[in-house]
């Protein structure tokens, strides 16, 4: 049995609102730091025979950003 090691991950978010509050737009950043992490292992068992001899991994999404922009009226 294999364990999954722990991890941290950062995500930011910077808001800018103007003065009436009717303009508002939004920078974020996921996972900012880049880093590979395994976020989980699990046994395959499709088939009886191989009584688990196959690991799945699952990865964490690479660094991703935007920008987000709000009009209110």
């Amino acid at each position: 049995l294999e364990k999954s090691p722990g991890y941290h991950k950062l995500d930011a978010r910077l808001n800018y609102y103007s003065a009436d509050e009717n303009f508002v737009v939004t920078l974020w950043v996921r996972n900012a730091l880049d880093e590979d992490q395994t976020t989980s292992v699990s046994n395959n068992n499709f088939r009886i025979q191989d009584n688990g001899a196959y690991q799945g991994f699952n990865f964490s999404l690479p660094r991703t950003f935007g920008v987000d922009v709000q009009f209110r009226y």
